[in-house]
């Protein structure tokens, strides 16, 4: 292979998943990902135990099913404009990944792509030869044509089609100019050869963002997310499991492939993703067996599921940074010297030390800290309430002002976020009004219909691929929901996407980082603490800070043993 940098995705010295609550103490970057539980590492001396309580709260058949509860609905399952972790955690569960990030250091590796070939501008991807769809048809180089193709039309207006416009011919497809990409071309049925218009760093890893559909049951069809189609309902694909039933708010369900292509997976049968908004109560369910896992309980109560033998903790590096979105479409919000006032206003450290207990730290720009192309030289946004109060004088802003934040309700620490942010606000003359709604209409509200002036929520920022800065930030970009725009950001965040070497793209990061950070889309307050939380007697799994955590690989998972 030649003309790409394999690497690019992830750094090989990317830190893992910690063990236990004491390691959660003393900070979350820079240790190895590993579980708590009985007879597990970091659980000296403790002999396996069977999860006796947990099975039978959750019905004889435990051992063939998993129910995981999860802090907010997905907006979708339509493969071709699911964009939020839940429905792109689903869409891979149905459809499987065309090329997967490995889970713990990003590099692509083989899904329903079994291999490829990289010559200059030229992939060539040769499938898996036993890919089957649900329905037991094969999952041909057409249906990956056709799914590329979808993602492409401006009418499904998927906030994905930015990842693809670099294939040759794209332009003109997405013009009107040609009725398909003439950079994707079949070769065979089982072989399609994709040609760059020009060097994409990240081209490999966003193709883990095809969920190859059937081109014979969509061809024609609307593919945006207000279709009607019956597909979308009912919807097959090439993944481990097959959709069964799923109504926004109640149980999403799914069954094990019997054509799923990796022999033998997955070993674990039904899949049931319930959604409970409420982060103390995923605590609850999990103490009472009522769940098998969860990637969102509370981390301040950590120590009681640590005291609980049936459960194994795991604990992983930080994502990039929580805070605040700024509209900057909005007076006054536009000036960035408010944006910099706001940030300035809030005590980040006394929000670290009252609400996060020791568990998370302050945040410092929108790269995740593990990565290769984080900058810890950056200088973070210091507390100056009368430092504030001169900036929102200098903006013209003027006292007793109102402004209005929203957040996922049920998540207890954006919660206390917006709450300190209320506090503090009003101490620099701002009146801000805090708003919790359900976590899907969040998305819609800040990622479709931009009806937000602020939002407690981490849309923007990286954890795994910086180059999706391009996608956040440039000003061509539709997945550009602050609505930011900076001309010498754009030709930077174009020469990083294009630059294929790691060692040099990363002083590019590092002008990236600075401009972000002075003109601050997004405060990066605060390190968000997960725990990833586990019936004790599931074993085969591997931590990730990728959408599903430690449930992106759940076709791995092998019930009824412990984890080695």
């Amino acid at each position: 292979m030649t003309g790409h940098d394999e690497a690019r995705p992830g750094s090989d010295d990317r830190q893992r998943f910690l063990i236990s609550r004491r390691a959660l103490l003393g900070g979350a970057v820079g240790a190895s990902m590993l579980a708590v539980g009985p007879g597990l590492p970091g659980s000296a001396g403790a002999a396996p135990r069977t999860s006796g309580r947990v099975v039978t709260r959750l019905g004889q058949d435990a051992e063939s099913s998993i129910l995981i509860g999860t802090l907010g609905e997905a907006k979708t399952i339509n493969p071709f404009v699911t964009d939020e972790s839940e429905g792109d955690w689903r869409c891979k569960m149905l459809f499987d990944e065309f090329v997967r990030p490995n889970p713990e250091t990003y590099a692509a590796e083989p899904g329903l792509a079994a291999s490829w070939e990289i010559q200059d501008l030229v992939f060539t991807f040769t499938l898996q030869p036993n890919a089957k769809f649900s329905d037991g048809a094969n999952v041909t180089a057409d249906d990956v044509k056709f799914t590329i193709e979808g993602l492409l039309r401006p009418e499904t207006a998927s906030t994905r089609a930015v990842k693809f416009a670099v294939i040759e011919g794209a332009e003109a497809f997405v013009a009107g100019d040609a009725g398909e990409v003439s950079g994707i071309e079949v070769v065979d049925p089982k072989t399609v050869r994709i040609t760059l218009s020009k060097p994409e760093a990240p081209f490999l890893y966003n193709l883990r963002y095809v969920f190859v559909a059937p081109k014979a049951a969509l061809e024609g069809k609307d593919l945006s997310i207000a279709s009607t189609e019956e597909y979308f309902r009912t919807p097959v694909g090439a993944g481990p499991y097959v959709f069964e039933s799923w109504q926004s708010g109640g149980d999403f369900v799914a069954t094990a492939n019997p054509h799923f292509w990796e022999e033998g997976k997955p070993a674990i049968q039904t899949l049931t993703h319930r959604v409970i908004a409420d982060s103390a109560a995923l605590v609850n369910a999990l103490q009472a067996g009522d769940i098998t896992g969860s990637l969102y309980p509370a981390p301040t109560l950590a120590e009681q599921l640590e005291s609980n033998p049936d459960l194994q903790i795991l604990v992983p590096p930080f994502n990039s940074p929580n805070g605040t979105l700024f509209n900057c479409r909005e007076a006054p919000l536009d000036d960035p010297r408010v944006r910099r006032a706001i940030a300035m206003a809030v005590n980040v450290e006394e929000y670290v030390a009252s609400s996060l207990l020791g568990l998370g730290t302050a945040g410092l720009g929108p790269i995740a800290p593990d990565s290769w192309a984080y900058d810890p030289n950056l200088t973070p946004i210091p507390f100056d309430a009368e430092g504030a109060r001169a900036l929102l004088a200098e903006a013209g802003v003027a006292e007793g002002t109102e402004l209005s934040m929203l957040c996922n309700a049920g998540n207890v620490l954006r919660e206390d976020w917006l709450i300190r942010c209320q506090s503090d606000l009003e101490a620099v003359g701002i009146t801000l009004n805090v708003e919790f709604i359900e976590w899907a209409s969040l998305v819609q509200r800040v990622q479709e219909t931009r009806d937000y002036q602020m939002v407690g929520a981490d849309f923007l920022g990286v954890t795994a691929e910086p180059s999706e800065l391009w996608d956040q930030f440039h000003s061509t970009s539709s997945g550009n929901h602050a609505g930011y725009e900076n001309p010498d950001l754009d030709a930077l965040l174009d020469q990083a996407r294009e630059t294929l070497d790691q060692e040099a793209a990363k002083p590019i990061y590092a002008e990236i980082q600075a401009i972000l950070m002075r003109d601050l889309p997004f405060h990066w307050a605060w390190y968000r603490p997960f725990i990833h939380v586990m019936r004790a007697d599931v074993g085969g799994f591997t931590g990730s800070n990728l959408e599903g955590g430690v449930f992106r690989t759940l076709p791995e998972f092998v019930p009824g043993a412990p984890q080695a």
